[in-house]
């Protein structure tokens, strides 16, 4: 039986991933004293006996622009990921998966400059999964495989992200002001992100950098809809001009609105396509076993 071993494994991926990954033999690292492996005590000789690493830990992308800096995100996203790899790259395990995040695709490693031996680092979530991609690929073993992973929105039961944000704001019976604009969205139901995990773990896929995404993409205006769909709903979707709308945000901005600013303004009506074709032709699968729709549907459903 196939011995893996997940860091960060109590969030809400590797959680969702525990239940799924099937004939395996499961471990945690981390900090707590429910973890069978401690960051503290981790060396190569420690992975004796494990067969396929999967780095899931990290300081997550902070919505509120506030509560991280540049340090934290690279102490924890960089130096814990090189940690973990290092070890691995020493140690007999064959297998080492990286998730990483979609946002890294829009950063240059080059931010990270070296003065002397000093590390300036300017950025933070997005650059700070970037970087720790570029270490993994400067040092890429001939002998094992070596995953990263770039999903984009994950979603699922319960999960506390922007879906629940909206789903919220619809259940209240406001109309949905933004109908003017038009948007492209992928979307990655936490179902299918363990099914491509599975699927690697039982082929022979090669090394490297892989974008994950449910097949297609739906607008936000399609998404609320969908909401619509599971509350038995009509919500009244207005057509406001972009330019008054972009005056409001900006008001957003100078106010400190949490509700609603330029920032959450970008999240509702931007483009974000994801081509998972790469990781699709490798696998030789057709398409993911929810669709776009009914992962939103289910991940609705359970708020």
């Amino acid at each position: 039986m196939t011995k893996v071993l997940i860091s960060g494994a109590s969030g809400f991926v590797g959680s969702n991933l525990k239940v799924q990954l099937q004939d395996v033999k499961i471990s945690t690292l981390g900090r707590s004293e429910n973890d069978n492996f401690s960051w503290e005590n981790l060396n190569s000789e420690s992975l004796d006996g494990t067969d396929v690493i999967i780095h899931l830990a990290g300081l997550a992308h902070d919505t509120n622009n506030s509560l991280f800096n540049s340090k934290d995100y690279y102490s924890v996203n960089v130096e814990l990921t090189r940690t973990l790899y290092d070890a691995f790259t020493l140690s007999k395990a064959k297998v080492f998966i990286f998730t990483s995040t979609i946002k890294a695709e829009g950063v240059s490693a080059n931010e990270l400059t070296i003065n002397g031996h000093e590390r300036v680092f300017n950025g933070g979530y997005a650059l700070s999964k970037r970087l720790a991609e570029e270490y993994i690929l400067s040092n890429l073993p001939q002998d094992k495989k070596v995953y990263i992973l770039r999903p984009c929105m994950i979603h699922g039961s319960n999960n506390k992200g922007n879906l629940n944000l909206l789903f919220q704001y619809i259940r209240k019976g406001f109309p949905f002001p933004l109908g003017s604009f038009e948007n492209r969205r992928s979307f990655l139901f936490v179902d299918n992100l363990s099914f491509v995990v599975q699927k690697l773990l039982e082929g022979n896929i090669p090394s490297g950098r892989y974008n994950i995404a449910d097949d297609g993409e739906l607008s936000t205006i399609e998404v609320v809809k969908l909401i619509d769909l599971v509350l038995e709903k009509n919500t009244n979707i207005w057509n406001i001009p972009k330019s008054l709308i972009l005056v409001l945000a900006k008001f957003g901005d100078l106010l400190k609105l949490s509700q609603f600013n330029s920032n959450i303004l970008f999240k509702l009506t931007s483009d974000q396509q994801v081509d998972n074709s790469k990781i699709m032709q490798l696998l030789s699968i057709e398409k993911l076993p929810i669709s776009i729709r009914e992962g939103i549907i289910r991940t609705i459903k359970s708020f």
